[in-house]
């Protein structure tokens, strides 16, 4: 089964909107998965993978470059890369982004 990535980028967008001007792609999932528990919960089940987790954060990492880009351009941006406490509490690097 393949993840819903328009419900995924609908809570994407919507968890967008919770966050501070400046935030980083792991912010942003546990904004999402606090906020989406249904749609996050759903997407890591759709993923099929022996790594749901990496599978989805992958997925919502590639659905905030999209958002970045056209037609949302003027949502957010880019800034640069992380190094933050991923979901399972252990530093990673991520993308940072900032709201426009």
């Amino acid at each position: 089964m393949a993840i819903n990535t328009i419900t995924l980028e609908k809570a994407i967008l919507s968890a967008i909107e919770s966050m501070k001007e400046e935030f980083d792609t792991h912010q942003l999932i546990l904004e999402l998965a606090k906020k989406n528990q249904r749609t996050y919960v759903t997407a890591l089940h759709e993923s099929d993978s022996d790594y749901p987790f990496q599978t989805v954060h992958s997925a919502i990492g590639k659905l905030l470059k999209r958002i970045s880009l056209e037609p949302y351009a003027n949502i957010i941006e880019k800034e640069q890369t992380s190094n933050s406490l991923n979901i399972f509490g252990e530093y990673s690097s991520c993308s940072s982004w900032a709201k426009l």
